[in-house]
């Protein structure tokens, strides 16, 4: 039992994607023992009626020839097995790494709708306090005018000039 916890990430992806590009080469090479097979028997034939072996002897070489034939096909199938299994590994990882995406999406547009509730109460609050600051400066600012060229017509001094 693995107690690791299972992280999904592109190197995985990458890792099966490898494994299966060097087991690719390997299917060729088995399937091609067939053929080597079926010289060899040619040869064994050749071999026994050129040097008249007995049957003990031939017959150890067909149990070889079978043996071998046996271990290629079961190569074979492993080879086949091992693609197949990299093959549902990678998508099963594309697939988890699409859920991961999605997860990542969602949660996005949901702070982005949280950020969106948040810009609306502050332009609110500007839009309630904006126009009354407005006008409280504006009436400040006329006041002042007023009250600093009446100060100054008394005194004698006229507007500061540069």
């Amino acid at each position: 039992m693995i107690d690791e916890p299972l992280t999904v990430t592109q190197k995985n992806l990458s890792m099966v994607r490898f494994l299966e590009s060097q087991m690719h080469p390997t299917l060729p090479i088995l399937s091609h023992c067939e053929s080597i097979m079926d010289g060899l028997s040619h040869w064994a034939r050749e071999v026994g009626s050129c040097y008249q072996l007995t049957d003990h002897m031939q017959q150890a070489m067909r149990r070889h020839k079978a043996n071998i034939e046996r271990q290629a096909q079961s190569y074979r199938q492993n080879v086949l097995y091992l693609l197949e299994r990299s093959r549902t590994t990678s998508q099963t990882i594309v697939d988890l790494l699409n859920l991961q995406n999605q997860r990542t999406t969602q949660v996005m547009a949901h702070s982005s709708m949280e950020d969106s509730k948040d810009i609306r109460v502050i332009t609110l609050v500007t839009l309630v306090y904006l126009p009354s600051s407005y006008i409280a400066v504006s009436v400040f600012i006329g006041f002042r005018e007023v009250f600093l060229s009446s100060s100054l017509d008394r005194s004698g001094y006229g507007p500061l000039q540069l």
